[in-house]
């Protein structure tokens, strides 16, 4: 939740992700801007929020190149 409190004071824009269904408004509490039950379709729920594209932290290199080409047509997401 630490994490939460530094992105924001840097400017970024924090969507935050729980399996528990009481999570989200502890995790809007703490900073978050979004919050997300994650039920197995978490991506879905991004690319309506945050349309352009998704990554997982192992397509980070796919994701820099999407970037640099200024592919996305909106917002670039990495799930960690």
């Amino acid at each position: 939740m630490a994490v939460t409190s530094i992105a924001r004071r840097l400017g970024a824009h924090v969507a935050s992700t729980s399996r528990q269904a009481d999570r989200p408004d502890l995790l809007r509490a703490c900073g978050a801007q979004e919050a997300f039950v994650d039920s197995g379709s978490i991506a879905a729920d991004l690319r309506r929020l945050f349309p352009g594209r998704v990554f997982r932290l192992a397509e980070i290199a796919e994701a820099h190149r999407c970037m640099e080409d200024n592919a996305a047509q909106g917002k670039i997401v990495i799930l960690t």
